[in-house]
C-alpha cells in the first residue's frame, strides 16, 4: 500500500484530515505542548485500515518524535476529523506538510523544558 499517487490500483485512495494534540516540542524557540493539522493520503481497502496505516506511519515519522532530552508530559492524541475516498488523480505527488500550533491553556511545566 502506498502513500502517494502514481499508477493504477484495485484498492481505493483516502484523504485523511488529521488533528493531533499534546506533542512535546518547541515552537518558535519556546518549549511546550504542540498540536498540528495535516492531511495524509493512503491507499487501502477501507477507512478503518486507513486509520491504522496512518497511525503506524506516524510512529515512524522522525519530525513527530519528541526532541532529544524531552520527556513527554501527557498523552499524545490523534483525531481523524475526516476520512474521504478520493480519485487517484487527486492524490498529491508528495506528502503534505504539517501545520503546527501551540496548545492553549497549557501548564508551563508541560512539554519539554
Amino acid at each position: 500500500m502506498g502513500m502517494f499517487g502514481g499508477g493504477k490500483s484495485a484498492v481505493a485512495w483516502f484523504r485523511c484530515l488529521i488533528r493531533a494534540e499534546n506533542f512535546p516540542g518547541q515552537f518558535i524557540g519556546e518549549a511546550g505542548l504542540l498540536g498540528f493539522y495535516t492531511n495524509r493520503f493512503v491507499e487501502a481497502n477501507d477507512a478503518k485500515i486507513t486509520e491504522t496505516d496512518v497511525l503506524h506511519r506516524f510512529r515512524k515519522e522522525t519530525r513527530l518524535a519528541a526532541p532529544t532530552g524531552c520527556i513527554p508530559a501527557g498523552q499524545v492524541k490523534v483525531y481523524f476529523q475526516e476520512i474521504a475516498e478520493i480519485a487517484v488523480d487527486k492524490v498529491p505527488p508528495a506528502r503534505p506538510g504539517i501545520s503546527w500550533y501551540r496548545m492553549e491553556n497549557r501548564n508551563d511545566n508541560e512539554g519539554c523544558g
